[in-house]
């Protein structure tokens, strides 16, 4: 309470023979809660007191997993990133990827963009497969599209949006 110590405490439990949890206990109302533990096999749990998985989050209505990449700076566009990945035999690793990048200046516009792993002649690589731009338009394949659909790139592009007299590849 307002008059008594605080009940946050970090702790170690013992839970087998040569094995210990870490976890960090918080108090909120007079009430101490689990807010993380660690578990012996690594596996991590934020509101949760036995992670099933390498990271698990529970919220009361809702979970929110929150990637900041910092103060914005009018002179250096911002990227915010969640990668996934499996480990290979070699240093490369495969990687996909959910990517916000701000488009620059003061214009606080971002793109999401997703990327996935791919073999590039035996050396995994990841590339771009879809963004979709601050203004709403999507590409698929394209990382400029113009129009509300863009699909693919260069000579083989396919486009969904408003017919145009220029280009003859709008359905």
């Amino acid at each position: 309470g307002a008059n008594s110590p605080a009940t946050a405490q970090l702790s170690s439990i013992r839970t087998g023979a040569g094995a210990n949890d870490f976890t960090i206990q918080l108090e909120t109302g007079n009430t101490a809660f689990e807010a993380l533990r660690i578990k012996s096999d690594g596996k991590v749990g934020i509101g949760v007191a036995d992670p099933s998985e390498d990271l698990e989050v529970k919220g009361d209505q809702t979970a929110t997993i929150f990637i900041n990449s910092g103060q914005h700076d009018a002179s250096t566009a911002q990227e915010a990133t969640l990668k996934l990945g499996f480990n290979q035999s070699h240093a490369n690793d495969s990687i996909g990827y959910v990517k916000l990048i701000e488009g620059g200046g003061n214009a606080f516009d971002g793109d999401l963009t997703f990327g996935v792993p791919y073999n590039n002649s035996g050396t995994p690589t990841t590339r771009e497969a879809l963004r979709i731009k601050w203004n709403g338009k999507v590409g698929i394949n394209s990382t400029s599209p113009a129009d509300l659909l863009t699909i693919g790139a260069g000579a083989n592009t396919l486009a969904f949006g408003a017919k145009d007299t220029i280009r003859g590849n709008h359905v």
